[in-house]
């Protein structure tokens, strides 16, 4: 059961939710970034394919982990990010770090917006953005 608003659920934008979910959870237990990586690239191919019916329902969500910013969300984000590249995420991360006085966040808003690049120095560690 989906724990998403009735209103994200429909077209399988709940799914999409419930994924991004799981994976925060599942990356708490999970072994480095090759067991990980089909869920992120299988959660980017559901975003990229729910089209712009669904990109409202995600695109609060991952304001939501931005505000809440940590090292599993980041990544959840960066893998995504570096794919859709959504100007608004973009935007909304700049905001966040010129406002946020901490130094670990900072870094961590840091590394967020530079996977907008192509030449986000992390690629290289997941298999689909390495070449």
């Amino acid at each position: 059961m989906s724990t998403s608003s009735p209103a994200a659920d429909d077209g399988g934008c709940g799914l999409i939710l419930d994924k991004i979910d799981f994976l925060l959870k599942i990356q708490h237990l999970a072994d480095g970034v090759d067991q990980v990586e089909p869920l992120l690239e299988d959660l980017a191919d559901q975003i990229d394919g729910g089209g712009e019916r669904c990109r409202p329902a995600v695109r609060a969500r991952f304001f939501t982990l931005m505000q809440d910013i940590d090292p599993w969300s980041l990544e959840v984000l960066q893998y995504c990010m570096y794919g859709l590249r959504w100007q608004e995420v973009l935007d909304h991360a700049e905001i966040l770090i010129r406002h946020e006085k901490g130094v670990n966040r900072r870094r961590l808003y840091e590394r967020l917006i530079e996977s907008f690049d192509d030449g986000w120095p992390e690629r290289e560690f997941f298999r689909r953005y390495s070449g």
